[in-house]
């Protein structure tokens, strides 16, 4: 090879044969004098010449990029893009004809690693934490009782623009935060006035100030998201802003509310909005042909329990259009009034029409069938139209009056359209309410609180989130925003929003997501200058999209702000009040490339817990998948159910006795009773404890458990219903426009709930559930083989409902001997029952047999 160009810096060479007749002379000192070149060689030439003039400014890379190398500490992605922004010529150029002349072309290795400078980079920052984690070893041996982990160590040491630290239950999250302000404060790379330390409860961010106070005796600025807020605009504003009841109090937001819907009715257009929603979209109604199964259709109607506007309790959301059109039309009707003729039999029960219009004496039956009589899935076709036959033959023979309307006419809009025009024939007169009797069937206790209720919901969401109604026109499919019970409530909502805001300002008041919004628009516009220079944020899982944006425009005008968000996507369960999981776990889609350090050993519970959270809570493929380890060793056996009896009293009791043989002697241990609701409270709970002197027992719901830990946990009411767990008090649609992320997989965030239950425990489990209605959560960890039951009054009986195939037969009269006891579960939906097997009591019967396969009575 021949030197073509020298430099103190770089070095650029070419070897001869691939020059052929290129002759080049060159020294250390002398100039580059090029003698004969051939055509073929012009491109090539150009390229090394363009290179080679721009010697200085390669030089001049080369020294930024060293003094980059040199600094002392670890490199950002910040400091490294703003590096290759500022020689994105020079690096580009040096690719290129790296690219072009390939081997033949020999870099200097200082200028090689400039060209590579990603890979340099990461190798320094390698290097700079393991050098790092050795000199600091006293600091993190000694910050906890127990040494630090080397996952802790190294979510301390990668000091990143963005680095995400996935702490599992019990992982010491809150050990790694302070060890970083610890870290950062004594090594002197921030100020203490320089770290902002961010909690969503009051409570947390005053322990974690408190132990970041008792391990690096500095004060540094930890803080709620809303106590942040309250400051930015004190310091911009020179005013401390009013907060008003309606953010601290539930009932008085909803009161404000119901007082605005009322307003609202006052006005003709509004009211007819207002009134349109509630009067034909109050429900997420679905029908028939939505199902691929008649029973999944019943369980549907079982969940969201459509009542009319007078009160009444319907089996169908096209019953629900009629009964309430007829309401509204001024047409008095009774709902399923016994035919004017006895029709019942010991085969048959008396003949009960849908609607009998008592001033005409006429009566409406509602035929769920298309043009062609097709019936939808699930529903034999060829019974059903008979049905229909024998009930228009009734008719015919007894001279009584029958209308009829049929599933085919909702499919076509037609509906109330077509059912007016039939009652007109029958003379059939229409007086429409006046406005003020529609505002006395608005304003009944059971629809305003719904329509109130999701109101104040969707409220809380919208605002949590920063959201406009613009946005969410342009988030959602434009289909669904034009959707008649959607584009309604959203103009309603609308109104709404603008009154609320009116009341606010009106008062010089703010509610909680004012403040996050108001100090993040000062933070954007240059109003609020940040010193912050690092940014933690605890429970990062919790985040929404309001919160989201005020850390956004502090890492965005902050000088190299730094930014360690520590949470734990499997204990994400506050969507309801506007957390959004997406920001944990598509986290690379909000803040681009950034460090992923998982916290993997719990100190908490043992391996047996560990083992079930885990595989119960990975069933959802959406969540970010980790892996941890136990650092107890495993005692005895930790998972345990206790399958309750129908009149099992005792079930408390007897965890509780479980728990007591496994305590050691003289040695107090604490129990967590936990419930999904408030109202799983024992009754008597000061009176068992008096029984169990020697442990600690605390009730509380499984939401307020969160960040808490005790020796045991006892989960009550582990049970199938509406107010079970999971529980099935379903989210309306509509929700989804402020949640758009929220997720498919069945019960996802109530698996997340069940998973908080069950990590709060450091040596053991014991797990309610009623024999014959489990939850099927209980059903699905049953099959762990590290789940043991512990009662042998009762086995899992769960009894397939013969009639629907989608609910299961409850034992809900234990007393009754004679007749139903059992019922099931989508009663009254579905008319599925069964008769208490003599032989077993332990079972229903249901056409003859026993749903116990082991029952005696089989057999005969």
């Amino acid at each position: 090879s021949i030197s073509i160009a020298h430099d103190r810096s770089v070095s650029v060479y070419a070897k001869k044969k691939l020059w052929k007749s290129l002759l080049v002379i060159s020294d250390t000192k002398a100039n580059p004098k090029f003698i004969s070149f051939p055509k073929q060689s012009v491109s090539r030439l150009k390229k090394l010449s363009q290179l080679l003039l721009l010697l200085p400014k390669i030089s001049q890379a080369l020294e930024h990029f060293e003094k980059l190398l040199a600094y002392n500490g670890y490199i950002s992605m910040r400091q490294r893009r703003n590096f290759t922004k500022n020689h994105e010529n020079i690096l580009s150029i040096l690719r290129a004809a790296s690219d072009t002349f390939g081997q033949s072309l020999k870099l200097s290795p200082r200028v090689q690693k400039l060209l590579n400078a990603d890979e340099t980079i990461e190798a320094r920052n390698t290097d700079f934490v393991a050098k790092e984690k050795k000199q600091w070893a006293p600091y993190f041996n000694q910050l906890e009782t127990n040494p630090l982990t080397d996952a802790q160590i190294e979510a301390i040491l990668r000091d990143d623009s963005f680095t995400l630290v996935v702490a599992g239950a019990g992982t010491g999250k809150t050990s790694t935060v302070v060890g970083k302000v610890g870290y950062l404060l004594k090594k002197g790379v921030v100020a203490s006035d320089e770290v902002l330390a961010l909690a969503f409860a009051r409570k947390a961010a005053d322990e974690m100030r408190e132990r970041a106070v008792a391990r690096t005796g500095e004060n540094v600025s930890i803080k709620t998201f809303h106590s942040l807020g309250r400051q930015i605009i004190i310091d911009v504003e020179q005013a401390k802003p009013s907060i008003s009841d309606v953010a601290i109090y539930d009932g008085a937001r909803n009161a404000l509310i119901a007082s605005i819907v009322a307003q609202m009715l006052s006005n003709p257009q509004l009211c007819d909005l207002i009134t349109n929603f509630i009067a034909y979209h109050r429900y997420p109604a679905k029908y028939l042909e939505d199902f691929d199964a008649h029973g999944k259709y019943l369980e549907y109607l079982r969940k969201h329990e459509p009542v009319t506007l007078r009160g009444e309790r319907v089996k169908s959301f096209e019953e629900l259009l009629l009964a309430d059109w007829l309401t509204l039309s001024g047409i008095k009707y009774s709902y399923e009034h016994p035919y004017e003729i006895s029709t019942s039999s010991r085969r048959r029960r008396q003949y009960k029409p849908d609607f009998y219009l008592v001033d005409y004496g006429i009566y409406i039956e509602h035929f769920g069938i298309d043009r062609e009589g097709n019936t939808a899935p699930g529903i034999d076709k060829e019974n059903y139209n008979e049905g229909i036959e024998w009930k228009r033959e009734l008719h015919r023979i007894n001279h009584t009056k029958l209308v009829e309307t049929f599933s085919w006419e909702r499919m076509e809009g037609k509906l109330t359209e077509r059912l007016k025009a039939k009652l007109m024939d029958h003379g059939v007169k229409f007086d429409e309410l006046s406005t003020e009797h529609i505002k006395e069937l608005i304003n009944q206790r059971e629809i305003n609180q719904k329509f109130v209720a999701l109101l104040s919901d969707f409220l809380l969401v919208f605002k949590e989130g920063q959201w406009t109604i613009d946005e969410i026109i342009a988030e959602t499919d434009q289909q669904i925003t034009k959707d008649t019970r959607t584009g309604n409530f959203l103009k309603i909502f609308e109104q709404l929003y603008n009154r609320y805001q009116q009341y606010l300002e009106e008062r010089q008041e703010l509610d909680f997501p004012d403040l996050i919004k108001k100090a993040t628009d000062y933070v954007a516009n240059g109003k609020y200058t940040s010193k912050f220079r690092r940014i933690i944020v605890d429970e990062y899982q919790d985040i929404s999209r309001g919160r989201q944006k005020l850390i956004a425009s502090l890492l965005q005008h902050g000088e190299d702000t730094r930014m360690m968000c520590v949470g734990d996507d499997w204990q994400s369960i506050f969507g309801f009040t506007g957390s959004d999981i997406r920001m944990t776990t598509e986290f690379t889609k909000v803040f681009d490339e950034h460090q992923r350090v998982d916290l993997d050993t719990t100190f908490r519970f043992v391996p047996e817990i560990l083992k079930v959270s885990n595989k119960f809570v990975q069933a959802n493929p959406s969540q970010l998948t980790k892996q941890l380890r136990a650092n107890r060793p495993q005692i005895g056996r930790s998972i345990a159910l206790y399958i309750r009896a129908p009149n099992d009293q005792e079930a408390l009791k007897n965890c509780l006795r479980e728990i007591e043989e496994r305590r050691s002697a003289k040695k107090r241990v604490s129990v967590l009773i936990l419930g999904r609701y408030n109202f799983n409270e024992p009754a008597n709970l000061d009176e068992i404890g008096a029984k169990f002197k020697m442990m600690d027992l605390t009730f509380m719901t499984i939401h307020k458990s969160k960040g808490l830990e005790a020796d045991y946990v006892v989960l009550l009411d582990c049970n199938t219903g509406r107010f079970g767990f999971p529980g099935e008090i379903p989210n309306d649609p509509i929700m989804k426009l402020v949640r758009p992320g929220e997720e498919q997989f069945e019960h996802a965030e109530e698996r997340r709930v069940f998973y908080v239950a069950i990590t709060r425990a450091k040596l053991g489990v014991v797990i309610i559930a009623d024999a014959d209605k489990p939850s099927p959560f209980i059903t699905e960890i049953k099959e762990f083989p590290e789940v043991h039951t512990i009662s042998r009054q009762a086995e899992i009986s769960r009894h397939k409902c013969q009639s629907c195939s989608q609910g299961s037969l409850n034992l809900v009269h234990p007393r009754r001997l004679n007749g139903y006891p059992w019922q099931c579960t989508l009663h009254p939906y579905c008319d599925g029952k069964g008769k208490m097997c003599g032989q077993c009591v332990d079972a229903p019967v249901v056409n003859g047999r026993c749903l116990n396969p082991a029952c005696i009575s089989n057999n005969n």
